[in-house]
C-alpha cells in the first residue's frame, strides 16, 4: 500500500513547487530577503535595520579619488515614503511592504548617483529625483508608449537601470556577477519584454547590491 501511494505523493509535491514557482515575485518576498540580508533576526524594515541597510550601502559607492558625499539616508526615508508631502513625523523611517517599492527605488538612485542623491536629500527632494531616475530607465524605446506610467520594468528597463550603477557602485571582491537577465529570472520573469512591478525588480537588485554582488551587462 505504502509503495503504490509513493508515486502519487511525489507528483503532488512537484505540482505544489511548480505552482508556487509560477507567476512574478511579490514585493513581500523580496522585502523579506533585503530585511534577512540586512538583519536575519528582524522581520521588516525598522527604523534600526534601515539605519545598518544604507550603512552597507554607503560601502557599496565611490566617486572617483574623492570621497562620495555623505548625508542622513536612513534618517530622510520620509521624503521617498510621503511623496511631495515634506512633513516629517515621529517614526516614518520604518518602511513598510507597501512603501518598499518607493524605498528600493530610492535606495537604487543612491547608489547609481550618491552625491546628486545627497543633494537632492539637502533639498528635501529625493522623491522627485527618484521619479526623475525611474523616468529615464523605464521609458526606453520599448516603453515609449506608456506615457508617463513608471510601475512596471522590464528587462530593457533593468539593463538601463544597470547602466547607471556603472559609475558609482562598486561590488565586493569575488562576489558573483549578476545580469538583468539574472535579476529578472529571479523575480520569475522569463521574457525580455514581459514586466515586473518597478518594487519587486529593483527590491531584488537592491538584494544583490547588499551582498555586493558584481553586476554585468
Amino acid at each position: 500500500m505504502f509503495s503504490s501511494a509513493l508515486p502519487l505523493l511525489l507528483l503532488c509535491s512537484c505540482w505544489g513547487l511548480l505552482g508556487s514557482a509560477s507567476g512574478a515575485a511579490t514585493v513581500d518576498e523580496v522585502y523579506r530577503d533585503v530585511v534577512a540580508v540586512v538583519s536575519p533576526d528582524q522581520a521588516d524594515l525598522n527604523e534600526d535595520v534601515v539605519r545598518a541597510l544604507f550603512s552597507k550601502l554607503e560601502d557599496r559607492v565611490q566617486c572617483g579619488t574623492v570621497p562620495c558625499t555623505k548625508c542622513d539616508l536612513a534618517g530622510s526615508v520620509h521624503q521617498l515614503l510621503n511623496g511631495h508631502n515634506h512633513e516629517h513625523r515621529s517614526g516614518e523611517n520604518a518602511v513598510s511592504v507597501s512603501q518598499f517599492g518607493a524605498f528600493a527605488s530610492g535606495a537604487i538612485m543612491y547608489l547609481s548617483s550618491p552625491n546628486v542623491a545627497c543633494a537632492a536629500i539637502a533639498e528635501g527632494l529625493w522623491f522627485d529625483k527618484t521619479e526623475e531616475f525611474l523616468h529615464n530607465v523605464v521609458h526606453h524605446e520599448h516603453r515609449a508608449d506608456l506615457g508617463h506610467a513608471h510601475d512596471y520594468i522590464d528587462t530593457h528597463g533593468l539593463e538601463a537601470v544597470f547602466a547607471e550603477l556603472k559609475l558609482h557602485y562598486a561590488s565586493l571582491p569575488n562576489e558573483v556577477c549578476v545580469t538583468p537577465t539574472d535579476v529578472m529570472v529571479e523575480v520569475n520573469v522569463f521574457s525580455e519584454f514581459e514586466e515586473v512591478e518597478v518594487g519587486v525588480a529593483l527590491g531584488r537588485l537592491l538584494y544583490h547590491a547588499l551582498l555586493g554582488s558584481c553586476f554585468t551587462a
